[in-house]
């Protein structure tokens, strides 16, 4: 079909068949041109112009092309060929004013594809002949397929007509730039083409990474992407609140999907969604514990969120989130092959029972009626912590701790005072913390209720008295011997086949395992260590179906495989896992010979493993 920019029918061009309709125009006869086809059952209809189309086309840009179009004619539906284009210029440049009336002029009409062929029209027979001696002046062009035709203005129209040459423009009247404007110039097209690189990166790039997590409110605004800028990305997270908002309006709750290797956990805590996308191989009930990790740092960094969203629900708290993605991307980082997180337990520094007790002591001789944590850190271990008779140290608070310390370098190189919420001990509100390293990679904290500035002072005090007593003491020398030498003494414990543990102690919540050698120290291997530790610890939650008859506390489950034998064994007092060397080299009789040698040598060493009883950890008063 031909229409002009006013929805008039200008032509239509389509074939002929035995069961042929009426198809008349809009106030106009149809019009046809020439178009030939051999098809001897299909015959092609001469396609021209009405003197309307011809005037309405001197005016309008007109193309042609090889586009079907499907129209119904009467309730039959046409085959339908390519439409040739009105008129044809053989040059690039455009047809305007007197010369497109003279190119029309000289125009030949292109005969009908069958002399005498007869036509239908509202009830009428009319041969090609009679058609042309009734409009005289219709026209039309051949050409070949997807020519395109642009006819401007009227003959009329004087300058809005006519094309101006370029060449006729003088240079005086180019506008110079000056050397600083041409330098700002080319600063802006470099800034454009790093801006659209980045832009490819994340609107592209980022859905290869094997693992994301997304943070968004339940109103659809984003908090947080683990790759990309999640301002970028919110059609996709609209997907994610739509996806999650049909499953909630139907009465239920979305918790995983599964597509092959990939798995989406979802977890929703108040008025925020968590979305965890990953095809590491790592269990759901894995997943959904860091997602909860990550909850936790998001309450870290605003407390109070949940009422904050049932005061406003479509409120959007990037705001408050400022400047805090590297907290956030250190965690999720961590959280990938971090044991302390899979187990949720603290990881002590093997110290002397001795010298333990006298960092305890040396802390608690600094006590004040508002200082609510004493907390010494060597890399991401604990040395030593004082704390509230009433009040445990949490380990998710803990590992906050280590992460808002690890992730801030410039903690290192001066004394800070900054605020800091601990989800399980207070969920509603801030502690403010003096942070000042006492040596490299050794860190004191002290965490009190009181904001006052004065604060700040006196704690700069106390980290002076604790510094001189542990340098008098030789604490300090004990602590760094003790991050240098990671245990090196005793890599395997003499037990045979022995690749690596984990153990934790239930009562107390506190870890210990050994440090992977050659070869397996390599990312790769440390990465697929941690994966079975996941799965062996998924096998052992009380979540397991397995377990749900059994009454029995005392769980052990075996694995084999191609490189590595793993043991995990499970009771009341503590959780265990351990690595050997594969069969034939193990058999299963020494794999849990030797994991009744390592509980042995734990029970061995737990005072130097572990922060025990025997050592204060409660304030005095």
């Amino acid at each position: 079909f031909w229409m002009d920019n006013k929805g008039g029918a200008l032509g239509v061009s389509f074939h002929r068949r035995d069961d042929y309709r009426k198809a008349p125009l809009m106030n106009d006869q149809i019009v046809a041109g020439s178009d030939s086809n051999d098809d001897d059952d299909q015959q092609q209809l001469p396609l021209v112009l009405s003197p309307r189309a011809q005037e309405a086309a001197r005016k309008e840009v007109v193309w042609g092309g090889k586009e079907h179009i499907e129209a119904l004619l009467g309730g039959t539906s046409p085959i339908v060929q390519p439409f040739q284009p009105v008129f044809a210029q053989p040059q690039t440049n455009n047809i305007e004013g007197d010369a497109f009336d003279e190119q029309l002029s000289t125009a030949t009409t292109t005969p009908p594809p069958t002399t005498g062929a007869t036509h239908s029209i509202d009830g009428e027979k009319e041969t090609e002949k009679e058609k042309e001696e009734e409009e005289p002046a219709a026209t039309a062009i051949t050409t070949e397929d997807r020519a395109v035709v642009v006819a401007r203005g009227d003959s009329d129209s004087g300058v809005e007509g006519e094309k101006q040459d370029v060449s006729s423009v003088s240079s005086a009247e180019t506008p110079t730039m000056t050397e600083e404007e041409r330098e700002k110039a080319h600063q802006r097209q470099l800034q454009i083409e790093e801006d659209e690189q980045e832009d490819r990166y994340l609107q592209n790039e980022w859905k290869y990474h094997r693992k994301h997590i997304f943070i968004l409110s339940n109103s659809g605004k984003p908090v947080y992407s683990r790759y990309g800028d999640e301002s970028k990305l919110c059609s996709f997270f609209g997907l994610l609140i739509a996806m999650t908002s049909f499953v909630r309006d139907h009465g239920d709750a979305l918790r995983v999907i599964i597509a092959g290797q990939h798995k989406m956990v979802f977890v929703t805590v108040g008025e925020l969604h968590f979305v965890a996308v990953a095809s590491t191989g790592e269990p759901v009930s894995q997943l959904v514990k860091q997602l909860k990790c990550m909850h936790s740092q998001i309450v870290s960094t605003v407390p109070g969120v949940d009422r904050i969203f049932q005061a406003r629900p479509h409120f959007d708290i990037r705001s408050f989130l400022t400047g805090t993605d590297k907290f956030f991307d250190n965690l999720s980082e961590r959280l990938d092959t971090g044991v302390s997180f899979m187990l949720n337990g603290i990881r002590c520094l093997r110290l002397p029972p001795t010298v333990r007790e006298t960092i305890s002591t040396v802390l608690r001789s600094v006590q004040t009626d508002d200082l609510i944590y004493a907390i010494i850190l060597a890399k991401d271990r604990i040395v030593q912590y004082v704390r509230p008779r009433n009040y445990m140290l949490h380990p998710t608070d803990l590992e906050l701790i280590i992460n808002f310390v690890k992730s801030s370098p410039s903690f290192s190189k001066n004394e800070s005072w900054v605020p800091l919420c601990l989800p399980m001990f207070n969920d509603k509100g801030y502690l403010y913390a003096y942070v000042s390293y006492l040596m490299p990679e050794v860190c004191l904290l002290l965490l009190s209720t009181d904001q006052s500035k004065d604060k700040f002072f006196e704690f700069a005090n106390c980290k002076n008295s604790i510094f001189k007593a542990l340098l008098a003491a030789r604490s300090l020398h004990a602590i760094q011997e003790s991050m240098t030498t990671q245990d090196s003494s005793e890599l395997t414990l003499g037990i045979r086949g022995l690749i690596h543990f984990v153990y934790k102690n239930l009562l107390t919540n506190q870890i210990t395992y050994l440090a992977l050698q050659n070869p397996y120290n390599t990312l790769q291997s440390r990465e697929r260590i941690f994966r079975l530790y996941q799965f062996m610890q998924d096998k052992l939650s009380h979540n397991n179906a397995f377990w749900a008859s059994s009454r029995s506390s005392n769980r052990v489950w075996y694995m084999c495989t191609e490189r590595e034998n793993m043991l995990s064994w499970r009771t009341d007092e503590f959780e265990m896992h351990a690595l050997f060397l594969p069969k034939p080299l193990v058999s299963l009789t020494d794999m849990v010979r030797g994991s009744n040698q390592i509980l042995h040598w734990i029970r061995k060493e737990q005072s130097s493993l572990f922060i025990t009883s025997s050592i204060p950890t409660i304030w005095s008063h």
